[in-house]
């Protein structure tokens, strides 16, 4: 079960991410915030990240507008991370994380994103082909901005299909469900989104095995990853099904969790691990 080169991750809705701390959050009152760092951030892009500190070189292609998309490529060239940037006219969207240092809480704002133009949508698709991941391994992770087609995803799926290459979806909502009718090689859900497909609870791990092998008999999918917050993952492939249980942790935020999991997991299949083995790892970077 192993991918091949060369391997891409597409990022369509990049974001900023600024992390900020104020000393106690209050209702009504001017806060004075204290910039702790600032972050290209966005689905692509994490598992781009984190993939490369994991040893697995790839290609991040992305959109950037604005001046905030000028400070993302300048983070990504610091970073050392090999991208593509695709220009659009409107801005990169920010995010914002907030820490109150009394509490330990933490409060996360993210905005829609740029509205992205139908020429914009196509360049982004020419950048895929491009590429050279249409025949090796393309992983697409994060929301769809305003504009973008509800299908581009599924446009996508069929791109890399038709260039006999493995692709790997991370996304939610409006986005996913065109997408599941098309070729795809591993579909990353957490468990609120398998259970807004399933229209049922799924209350069980069982459950959750079953559905996904039900999705996996029904429709163009070979392999699905849920995670499970603390309590893990599974992978079910057509094989069989696998679990992992999450190290206990003093967790500080959810942010990014899911993408460093899913980069761990297409680094193990890249290198061709057991399956077992892979979801472990997978898991512990997502903790």
């Amino acid at each position: 079960m192993a991918l091949a080169h060369p391997v891409a991750t597409l990022t369509l809705n990049p974001s900023a991410d600024i992390s900020v701390e104020v000393s106690r959050w209050r209702p009504g009152e001017k806060l004075r915030a204290k910039v702790v760092r600032w972050d290209p951030g966005g689905g692509g892009l994490n598992v781009a990240r984190v993939m490369r500190a994991l040893g697995l070189d790839c290609l991040a292609i992305h959109t950037a507008g604005g001046p905030e998309g000028d400070k993302l490529c300048h983070a990504l060239d610091r970073a050392g991370l090999h991208h593509r940037a695709i220009a659009i006219q409107d801005a990169t969207r920010i995010s914002i994380m907030i820490g109150d240092r009394k509490t330990g809480e933490r409060y996360t704002l993210t905005f829609p994103g740029p509205t992205l133009t139908d020429a914009e949508c196509a360049t982004c698709l020419a950048a895929v082909e491009a590429s050279g991941a249409t025949r090796g391994t393309l992983v697409a992770s994060g929301s769809l901005p305003p504009g973008a087609p509800v299908d581009f995803y599924a446009q996508v799926a069929r791109l890399v299909a038709g260039g006999g290459g493995s692709f790997v979806l991370d996304t939610s909502g409006a986005a996913l469900q065109p997408a599941l009718g098309e070729p795809i090689f591993l579909a990353k859900l957490n468990h609120d989104e398998l259970v807004d497909l399933a229209g049922s609870p799924l209350e069980t791990r069982d459950e959750v095995i079953a559905c996904a092998r039900d999705m996996i008999a029904r429709k163009r999918l070979e392999n699905i990853a849920v995670t499970l917050g603390s309590e893990g993952a599974v992978l079910v492939t057509p094989n069989g099904a696998h679990y992992s249980p999450s190290p206990r942790i003093n967790a500080r935020s959810p942010v990014g969790a899911g993408d460093s999991f899913l980069a761990a997991l297409v680094v193990g299949m890249f290198n061709g691990e057991p399956l077992d083995q892979a979801l472990r790892i997978a898991v512990c970077a997502g903790a």
